[in-house]
Parts: C-alpha cells; structure tokens; sequence
C-alpha cells in the first residue's frame, strides 16, 4: 500500500494551548478519491471538542469556542483530502484530520497558541461554503507567532541591553 503524507505536525500535541474545536464537513467522494485540495472559510465560532457543544469547564460552559477576535477578517483553511474509494454507505463513514493551530483562541490572559481544528469529514454532498481548488495546496511555510512571544522577546532584549550597559559601566 502506498504511503501518502497528508499533513506534517509542527508542534507537540500535548503542549498547552486554546480550546480544541470541532467543525463537520461533508464532501463529494470523487474528491476523496482524488486526493483534492480544498478551502473552506472558518466560522468565528465552532463547537467545543471536549463536550461536542453541551457545555463544559473547556469552553466555559459556552458549546461554543471562538477561533478569531470580531474584528477579525475570516479565515480561510486548505486541506488536501485523504485519497480513499468511496464508501458504499455514503455519509456514515467519517474520518478525522487534525489541524494544529486553527483552533479555539486561549484566554487572553495567556500567551498560548490557538488550539486543534478537528475535521470530521464524511462522503455527501459538498457543504456549502466547501471549495474544491484546481492547483494543489501549497503547505504552510510561516508559522505565526505564539501570542505573548513578541513580549518576550522584547523583553529579553531589554534585558540584554541592560547587561551590556552595566558591563560597560564597570569596565570604565
């Protein structure tokens, strides 16, 4: 059986982060079967993975975890699809892909990154919104910035500066 890479883990998936969050998506088999690359827009607020959107500690007993402040343009994610052969028992087989990094948005008043993006994709008709690309998905090159990183690397260098002025100050 041939081996195809669907996807590459940047991070560890047990760091601490944002809120996994859940987004169900149903698309047309042949799209499976060729293996296409898509793109969808992420709604800014998708269901809690911990409780499937019943309410829980995770999302504050919300359901619901926002992935973008209101202000915030939309998103838009490209997936390449696992090659498989259409299922006899369209719309009941499901398989999963995690995506690091699309999901929940940590509390504010902490420097984590988002959370897990969990794609439940079944065979069916296209879910509105769902976009079928000509051209393969381009990997993600450029990782962003964890939130709070920038302080502290600003903050390091106000450090560094402070050494070098004091050291410059003793050797005088």
């Amino acid at each position: 059986m041939k081996r195809q890479v669907l996807a590459k883990v940047a991070r560890p998936l047990d760091e601490p982060r944002g809120p996994d969050v859940i987004h169900r998506l149903t698309v047309p088999a042949s799209w499976f079967k060729d293996g296409a690359c898509v793109e969808l827009e992420l709604p800014r607020n998708l269901s809690c993975a911990v409780c499937d959107g019943g309410g829980c500690e995770a999302c504050g007993l919300a359901g619901a975890v926002s992935t973008r402040g209101r202000a915030e343009p939309p998103e838009l994610v490209q997936l390449t699809l696992p090659r498989r052969e259409p299922s006899p028992e369209a719309g009941r087989s499901t398989c999963v892909v995690r995506l690091t990094g699309h999901g929940g948005l940590p509390p504010a008043d902490e420097a984590l990154p988002r959370g897990h993006l969990l794609l439940y994709l079944s065979e069916g008709e296209a879910t509105p919104g769902l976009v079928r690309l000509e051209a393969p998905c381009e990997p993600d090159e450029v990782t962003a910035a964890a939130p709070g990183s920038l302080r502290r690397v600003a903050a390091a260098l106000v450090v560094l500066v402070v050494a070098l002025v004091g050291w410059w100050l003793l050797g005088r």
